[in-house]
């Protein structure tokens, strides 16, 4: 982001850079092509404040050079107001981009962190909670957990094994993983692609026999338009079904049901 966009939009949730004459300035012609956000108004940056208080955003354009780097810090979450300096050279981004550090209020791991499920009284880790809420998304997703090797492949729902996908749109603690892979191995030969009259992939279909839901695995779909899990975004196209989903629920019109090529 360019200072402008730093200490504008970004830290406005009023106010939408897409669209807007700054945008229109920095990438000129580029709603011409067509260009669309998937972003939704909310408070945007500012709900990084439920996770702690001391948030530094470092932050680079690609196209601009080192010296640009600028560095927005807020020590005291909302009840101080932030600071915005140019960046070390330590800090600099070689590639460009933008970086968000949160000094967490509480271990991740511990009850009531980032990764502790509340209800299921277990902490996940990273890997497992990024392949659940990012599910489809559009880009290549990395934890260091994983060394390396990306845990979300961009737009790999499409292709990934049934069994794969099915455990992307589920949490499961350890001690329940069996049961659920009993669960998917049976659901799994029947989830199907659903495409468009052009052949374009828009999701993929279960149909759930009633012996085999339960309470603890039964849901009624995942479906998401920027690749997020339905508690970020609620809006289709995306369906992934580990349960019955009821025709009407498929708001695409002509849409095709065919069988997946990998089991």
């Amino acid at each position: 982001m360019c200072e402008e966009v730093l200490t504008g939009p970004f830290l406005d949730f009023g106010i939408s850079y897409w669209g807007s004459s700054l945008m229109s300035s920095e990438f000129p012609g580029l709603l011409a092509k067509g260009f669309q956000s998937t972003g939704r108004y909310g408070i945007g940056f500012f709900s990084v404040f439920m996770l702690g208080a001391r948030v530094k955003i470092t932050s680079r354009r690609f196209d601009q050079g080192f010296s640009t780097a600028k560095v927005l810090e807020f020590g005291a979450g909302l009840d101080a107001p932030p600071i915005l300096r140019s960046a070390n050279e330590e800090e600099v981004m070689r590639h460009g981009g933008t970086r968000v550090r949160v000094e967490l209020f509480q271990a991740p791991g511990a009850g009531g962190g980032v990764f502790w499920s509340e209800n299921l009284h277990y902490a996940f880790s990273l890997g497992e909670i990024v392949s659940w809420l990012c599910l489809a998304s559009d880009v290549d997703l990395y934890a260091d957990e994983a060394k390396g090797r990306p845990i979300v492949k961009g737009n790999d729902w499409q292709t990934i094994p049934p069994r794969a996908l099915l455990s992307r749109t589920h949490l499961v603690p350890s001690p329940d993983r069996k049961a659920f892979d009993v669960f998917a191995s049976k659901i799994a030969p029947n989830l199907r692609l659903i495409s468009r009259p052009s052949g374009e992939t828009v999701g993929r279909i279960a149909i759930i026999p009633s012996p085999y839901n339960s309470a603890k695995l039964n849901r009624p779909g995942t479906r998401n338009q920027s690749g997020l899990h339905p508690r970020t975004d609620t809006a289709p196209p995306f369906y992934s079904c580990a349960s019955a989903l009821h025709p009407g629920d498929v708001h695409e019109p002509g849409a095709q049901i065919k069988r997946a090529d990998k089991k």
